[in-house]
């Protein structure tokens, strides 16, 4: 794995444009990094909303939707933090208000 510009690339070549975050984090990074971390899948997936077993499908090499890509993308470029998802995922169940700071 490379970072190159902002996104991450495991040398394969890919048919997105260079600012699509959709594309950019592959299942191979995803699994080193998860191993590196020592998480279960579990754990790792739970943040992006996504069940153990379908996250073991994607590292198995299943298509990824747009959605968790790019979370994943932004996640791995140090846009979102584990804080931001976890506060995303409080306002999503209700136990949270939404609130946004000036300049958001």
């Amino acid at each position: 794995m490379e970072l190159m510009g902002n996104q991450w690339h495991s040398g394969a070549n890919t048919t997105s444009s260079p600012g699509d975050l959709s594309s950019v984090v592959d299942r191979v990074l995803i699994i080193a990094y998860r191993k590196k971390k020592k998480e279960s899948q579990r754990r790792f997936w739970a943040r992006f909303g996504v069940t153990q077993s379908r996250g073991s499908r994607f590292e198995s090499g299943a298509e990824i939707p747009p959605p968790v890509s790019i979370l994943l993308g932004l996640y791995f470029n140090k846009t979102i933090s584990d804080g931001d998802l976890g506060r995303a995922e409080r306002v999503l169940r209700g136990e949270a208000p939404m609130v946004l700071s000036p300049g958001q």
